[in-house]
């Protein structure tokens, strides 16, 4: 058995303390009783309501609240097979996770619009084989080819501008690492989808692109923040707020979007150069992947565990309708 959300689990803790509470809750309705008034009546009164069902009634209120714990860390144990048809097209997307990306001069940050649009664009293209590339100074394969885009997914959600220790940006090393991204022993229409903000401090970009167009690989590119430039927030492990990046003589440093740069990568290749400013900036993009010719798809077959949370919500939802016909009441008094 796996769990989806495993750290749900930390919400066990919570069992003691509602054990506790209902412990409390018990000692003062007690001692609420006592003040009635002649303790002989109030024995007498008292003496239809049975302990043991309160206490199984209160066990049952936290046996449900274990369920629905259990169901939340979304419990997975067997799998199943899913058969989907490929489009035969590759597309890898290269996510500049600079420190310059974190500039908020396009709201939330660069970065997280970035995001935002890659999460649009895996969306509108089902069928294709995707990859994920994260550069800096230093760029890497963060999830090979795969047709499985939830997966794709679920590790966007991860990216940040912690993945890459060596800083910088050399756009060259990410159209390096894209191209080697793509999977050769199969045909296929291949494409890169650049992000950044074009700040490109190392390396020949527009050589490698070249390179990349002599190959067939078209590369659209997407530029993130404005032509004024905005400062660079600087964060604690908490993701608090903390200072802005200076340089060395103390003044704070600003970052500025390269359009030039990324406009002729784009044209290298007969790719796209976008703003990525608008909500919409990949639309064009993704009409453009989507109708990529499918002569070269194939069947793929996804293999998936199988969520079980549902059998959880059940079994919770059975103890609390138990602890509901569960009468405190004897049914008859001595």
């Amino acid at each position: 058995m796996t769990f989806g959300q495993p750290l749900v689990f930390a919400l066990l803790l919570l069992l003691p303390a509602l054990a506790v509470f209902l412990l409390w809750r018990e000692a003062r309705r007690r001692t609420a009783l006592r003040k009635l008034g002649d303790p002989q009546l109030v024995d007498l009164l008292m003496a239809q309501v049975s302990p043991a069902r309160r206490f199984w009634r209160a066990l049952l209120w936290l046996v449900t609240v274990a369920f629905v714990i259990v169901a939340l860390a979304q419990p997975r144990w067997g799998v199943t097979a899913e058969v989907i048809q490929t489009a035969g097209a590759q597309i890898v997307v290269a996510i500049d996770v600079s420190r310059s990306m974190d500039a908020q001069d396009t709201v939330p940050s660069r970065l997280e619009r970035a995001k935002l649009h890659i999460r649009n664009l895996i969306s509108a293209i089902p069928g294709n084989d995707v990859s994920l590339v994260l550069f800096a100074g230093d760029a890497f394969t963060y999830l090979p080819l795969t047709y499985d885009l939830d997966a794709a997914a679920i590790f966007l959600d991860s990216v940040s501008t912690d993945a890459i220790s060596r800083q910088g940006t050399d756009l060259g090393k990410a159209i390096e690492r894209a191209i080697l991204s793509f999977d050769t022993r199969f045909p296929a229409e291949r494409a890169v989808v650049l992000l950044s903000d074009g700040e490109n401090h190392e390396g020949d970009a527009q050589r490698i692109a070249r390179r990349a167009a002599i190959e067939g690989i078209v590369i659209h590119t997407v530029a993130y923040g404005t032509s004024q430039g905005a400062v660079i927030p600087v964060y604690d492990e908490s993701g608090n707020l903390i200072d802005y990046k200076t340089s060395e003589d103390g003044t704070l440093v600003e970052t500025r979007r390269n359009d030039a740069l990324l406009r002729n990568i784009a044209e290298e290749t007969g790719g796209m150069f976008l703003d990525g400013h608008m909500l919409a900036a990949l639309d064009p993009v993704s009409a453009t992947l989507s109708g990529l010719s499918n002569a070269n798809g194939r069947d793929q077959v996804i293999v998936r565990p199988v969520e079980r949370f549902s059998l959880f919500v059940g079994l919770a939802l059975l103890t609390l309708s138990m602890s509901g016909l569960i009468s405190e009441t004897k049914r008859h008094i001595a």
